[in-house]
């Protein structure tokens, strides 16, 4: 004896159509225990364990999806955090760079100060000897 109202449940949980495989007096509602026989028993019992292996098979094709998506979400994951230390290292040489380049204008300031005093000087120099040359030519 099979009760009726659990195959019904596992049936329509499956979607299988209780009609097909039921007999006229099954649909009785009066009827809570059903004496099944035969073949339509073995038939029923056929579709259930089709029904269940294409269930496990789904949730085995569906599990090898979610790891594939899993795997190809660590890889992206992995590569961004990989590009993120990069851009922090381009950021920090950008930033040693900056200060190179700023340190440089200041030596460059220095030296052009002091090209501009040598340059005066040599003026001044120059002038001096012209001032020195002139007097003694004439004198």
């Amino acid at each position: 004896m099979v009760y009726f109202c659990y195959y019904c449940a596992i049936l329509s949980l499956l979607n299988i159509d209780i009609k097909k495989y039921s007999s006229p007096s099954l649909s009785s509602l009066n009827m809570s225990k059903v004496d099944r026989g035969g073949a339509q028993q073995t038939s029923l019992l056929d579709v259930l364990k089709k029904k269940m292996r294409q269930a496990r098979e789904e949730a085995e094709t569906a599990k090898d999806e979610a790891d594939e998506v899993k795997r190809q979400l660590e890889e992206e994951r992995k590569k961004r955090e990989d590009a993120e230390a990069e851009v922090a290292a381009l950021n920090r040489r950008i930033v040693l760079v900056e200060e190179d380049l700023e340190r440089t204008e200041d030596r460059l300031k220095t030296a052009t100060q002091k090209l501009d005093e040598a340059s005066k000087a040599a003026d001044e120099a120059e002038r001096y000897d012209n001032i020195i040359n002139k007097k003694n030519f004439i004198g």
